[in-house]
């Protein structure tokens, strides 16, 4: 309200010294916009170009069909899904597999913890194929493990986001409803209050997927016994196979001069325990046949 008639801003009656001989203050509510600047009480005898505004600071309500967040939900559900993954590595998992597939969850169920034997004569060592597999479900008690970690730090670095949001949005509260005292910073007379709060959240969830990569065990297959006789044998396929008939016939000549005589005093041994014996059956057909010679 402006004016002669309504002397809400202006001295009446008029003097020749000004309407603003001896200052005035802006109503509650309401500021004097000089320029760039706003104020509430104005100087005596000031002079210049102003007018009467509200200030609303850079301040907006979120419409209830967004949501509750700033571009990210502030109230989600961070609880936690049940797999069968916490199951299997307690024992006792219901989940099933193909005969051949072996997931870290099986082998872990499978195989206990490696234990030393105490009837090896050698400080309780055990087989190599034995510490071979707890070498294998070690690897995957660390794949999983792992996982569940990453999922920890999932759900810590969505929280931290939500309570980013959550914070802004309580600043800007705080910032609207002390604007008259030039908001938060103005209220603490601290220049040096800008609030900053990085937000990290994908950052961490990019390591998290690294590290899953890492860890990582791919399902093994049982293929069977893989016995190949020439991959021992240096070089190509045809290189071994020609290594392995060396080795062979090398094997033959070498043992051969010591077969022979086994092989003719056992011939020797045979004929001289039999004894043939010639018969006439009724018929009048000869027939010879061989006894073995019994040795008193």
């Amino acid at each position: 309200p402006l004016g002669v008639d309504n002397t809400t801003y202006f001295q009446s009656p008029w003097t020749p010294t000004g309407l603003l001989e001896n200052g005035t203050q802006a109503l509650k509510g309401h500021y004097w916009v000089c320029g760039q600047h706003a104020y509430k009480l104005l100087p005596a005898n000031w002079t210049g170009v102003c007018y009467v505004g509200v200030i609303h600071p850079l301040f907006f309500l979120l419409p209830e069909n967004e949501g509750d967040g700033l571009g990210v939900k502030v109230y989600d559900d961070l609880n936690r899904y049940r797999r069968s993954i916490d199951t299997s590595v307690a024992g006792g998992s219901g989940q099933t597999w193909g005969k051949d597939e072996w997931t870290p969850q099986r082998i872990i169920q499978h195989y206990g913890p490696a234990t030393w034997n105490p009837n090896e004569g050698v400080s309780g060592v055990r087989e190599p194929i034995y510490n071979l597999n707890h070498i294998i479900r070690l690897q995957d008690v660390l794949e999983i493990i792992t996982n569940q970690t990453a999922n920890a730090l999932d759900l810590l670095a969505d929280q931290a986001t939500q309570m980013r949001t959550a914070v802004f949005q309580h600043r800007m509260v705080l910032d609207h409803l002390l604007a008259e005292e030039g908001g938060v910073c103005g209220k603490l007379n601290d220049s040096n209050c800008c609030l900053k709060i990085d937000d990290s959240g994908k950052i961490v969830k990019q390591i998290t997927t690294g590290i899953r990569k890492l860890a990582h065990v791919p399902v093994q297959t049982w293929k069977g016994w893989d016995i190949d006789l020439f991959s021992w044998f240096p070089g190509g396929p045809w290189v071994k196979r020609i290594l392995f008939y060396l080795l062979c016939g090398f094997a033959v000549v070498l043992f051969l001069p010591c077969i022979i005589p086994c092989f003719i005093q056992l011939i020797q041994r045979i004929v001289t325990n039999m004894q043939f014996v010639t018969t006439v059956s009724p018929d009048g057909i000869k027939q010879i046949h061989a006894v073995r010679r019994t040795t008193p």
